[in-house]
């Protein structure tokens, strides 16, 4: 019966070290993970303000009597903004 209660115990032990070691390994990893996710949230928003401005702007095209290299203009700066987006 004390064999048995000490490789429970033994086990026990082992497994409460070994959480504790991947606890500290991956909160490291989570830091390191939350500064790029950080970066990419901010992108992503910048994005956001980007799409809502040439949404906006193309909006005024439609009533305007812009001419027609202004909207071909404006649709190469949307491309490239969604070239950003999807990079």
């Amino acid at each position: 019966m004390k064999s048995r209660f000490k490789f429970h115990l033994a086990t026990g032990l082992a497994s409460v070290a070994l959480l504790l070691a991947m606890g500290s390994t991956l909160a490291k990893a989570q830091s390191k993970d939350s500064v790029e996710i950080n970066k990419l949230s901010a992108d992503a928003k910048m994005h956001a303000a980007l799409a809502e401005y040439d949404s906006d702007t193309l909006y005024t095209f439609t009533n305007s009597e812009i001419p027609w290299e202004a909207h071909a203009s404006q649709i190469r700066i949307i491309s490239e903004h969604l070239d950003g987006l999807a990079k």
